[in-house]
């Protein structure tokens, strides 16, 4: 129980903070969405704060369905229009509700203490720690496919129509919330399950396997033909699918290898390919199918896979069951029964509970962005260049703006062969063709990395400045 509660308390620790400290540009992005939803729908929303809501929704499009984003809708109305404290709360509940499921899958297959240290090492793994207490919809999907490998297996284990739709439903529940990604690992060790029971040629008539790989990702089907055909939200995620010349360029494997020793570390990584060599009868045949549905989903996710560490989050529970066979094999000492899973998974306990206190204070960055609102805001007629694509600007400032690329993000157009027009020519774009007004500064080691825009700037009128933030004026050049 001790274990339990450092478990649940270092996700809360600093929890009511802004969060600057995993991925804020994806969490200010739902963040951002769920707040533009409610000021529409509110009748009482002054017209200034209407336009920029409906221009936020334009630039950042709903890819996933918006679950959670109502979720901190109506979080935001107990909490004094905090739209991310609810949310980060429930994903950290729900990965903590994981752990039961994972459990389950393993002391099916080993001893208790074993399965308790894989339920341990889940929980205390710090990219885990980290993830779970983020306002994106993958602690919950991870979570729900947890649930849905434990319906599976219970389906290998006694067939029969309950056991079923206990698969189909958490299955498709997973995928729905990230289309599509939970299918490919659900699908892998539903499949593998199979083939290991009844035999490759029997497998691939069952009707449970065609019933489970057709009516699982009905749901998600149905939302992304919603958004590629209806609202077009969905279109452009195509260009980020199935890039075949990546598979031989060395930058792509070295930036999945990279991404995988992020989420996992070498030790534990290393740990679980030895315990997936170790593993005998249906933990094999479900190891075998999870892994591959993991490669397979990398296959197809070419983009994602080696740039996004938080793509690989399917990939802990997956590692920490994997270690199974391996402590298994190892055992324990009788005396030290107690202690078994404080002493494997304490120490990952401790060390993400400094890199959650590591964290920089965010108040500075929360009055620098207050302060740039106050000089500006409410507008929708801003360039931005910041590490998170002015997004927590939008959020705290009440800036909605139009991101300008950073240097990564040039090179990254030029080695797709896409035209990246030099700064001078895209400032003036911005300002002729789509009205903006000002320009803030919010990185100023990218500006810097950038002498073709510090340039461009200059010929504009510094209206404030900081050490946090500088912004400019584009409408008029400045008067030398």
């Amino acid at each position: 129980m001790l274990f339990i509660g450092a478990a649940v308390g270092v996700r809360l620790h600093r929890i009511a903070e802004p969060p600057f400290d995993f991925h804020p540009t994806r969490q200010f992005h739902a963040a951002i969405i769920a707040r533009s939803l409610d000021l529409l729908a509110r009748a009482d929303t002054p017209a200034r704060l209407r336009s920029v809501a409906e221009t936020n929704l334009s630039r950042e499009p709903i890819l996933e369905p918006p679950l959670l984003e109502h979720v901190a809708i109506a979080g935001s109305r107990l909490l004094d229009g905090d739209y991310l404290l609810a949310v980060r709360v429930l994903s950290i509940f729900s990965w903590l509700l994981g752990a039961a499921p994972l459990f389950a899958v393993a002391r099916r297959s080993v001893g208790a203490f074993a399965a308790a240290i894989v339920a341990a090492v889940y929980l205390a793994l710090p990219f885990g720690v980290l993830a779970s207490r983020s306002f994106q919809p993958d602690p919950l999907m991870v979570s729900l496919s947890l649930v849905a490998i434990w319906a599976i297996v219970r389906h290998d284990e006694a067939p029969g129509p309950r056991t079923f739709a206990w698969a189909v439903g958490a299955g498709a529940a997973a995928t729905f919330l990230k289309p599509p990604v939970a299918f490919f690992f659900l699908a892998g060790a539903f499949l593998s399950l199979a083939v290991a029971r009844h035999g490759g040629r029997r497998a691939f008539v069952r009707a449970d396997i065609l019933g489970f790989l057709g009516l699982t990702p009905v749901p998600a089907l149905l939302y992304a033909a919603h958004g590629i055909f209806v609202t077009g939200s969905l279109r452009g995620q195509s260009g980020s699918l199935l890039t075949l010349r990546w598979l031989g360029d060395p930058m792509f494997w070295h930036g999945w290898i990279e991404m995988l020793d992020r989420v996992l570390g070498v030790a534990v990584l290393s740990a679980a390919i030895l315990g997936v060599a170790l593993a005998e009868g249906r933990l094999r045949a479900l190891l075998a199918g999870l892994w591959s549905g993991y490669v397979a989903f990398g296959l197809v996710f070419t983009y994602h896979i080696h740039t996004h560490d938080y793509y690989h989050l399917p990939a802990l529970p997956i590692a920490a069951l994997s270690l199974a066979p391996l402590l298994e094999r190892i055992g324990r000492p009788a005396g030290l029964a107690l202690l078994a899973v404080p002493m494997a998974a304490l120490p990952l306990l401790v060390r993400a509970g400094r890199m959650v206190n590591a964290a920089p204070d965010s108040a500075p960055r929360v009055q620098a962005l207050e302060a740039v609102g106050a000089q500006i805001g409410p507008t929708d007629r801003a360039v931005s260049l910041s590490q998170d694509y002015g997004l927590s600007l939008a959020y705290v400032g009440e800036v909605s703006s139009v991101p300008w690329p950073t240097h990564l993000d040039m090179r990254f157009a030029r080695s797709r062969d896409q035209p990246v027009l030099a700064a001078p020519e895209l400032l003036e774009q911005m300002i002729r063709e789509r009205g903006m007004e000002f320009f803030v500064v919010l990185d100023r080691a990218e500006l810097a990395a950038q002498p073709e825009l510090v340039s461009a700037l200059r010929a504009h009128p510094l209206r404030a400045e900081s050490e946090m933030y500088a912004i400019y004026e584009l409408r008029a050049p400045r008067a030398d």
